[in-house]
């Protein structure tokens, strides 16, 4: 009896184990993400990119004028 019924077994499996590790996926990926977005492009991160682009015009400088 039990052999001869059709089980959905791809429904079972979306539904359960698919869905959950798709949700937590998203969501730490989506995190991680925007945390280093916000980190490249807010003010530490371009205090940070200015000081080292001076840093290359200052090495780059070969002392004549």
């Amino acid at each position: 009896m039990l052999l001869n019924q059709k089980f959905f077994f791809d429904k079972v499996y979306n539904q359960f184990i698919g869905s959950f590790i798709l949700r937590e996926a998203h969501q730490t990926g989506i995190k991680a993400i925007d945390k280093g977005f916000l980190e490249i492009c807010g003010p530490s991160g371009l205090i940070l990119t200015s000081y080292k682009i001076s840093k290359l015009v200052k090495n780059a400088h070969g002392g004549y004028l």
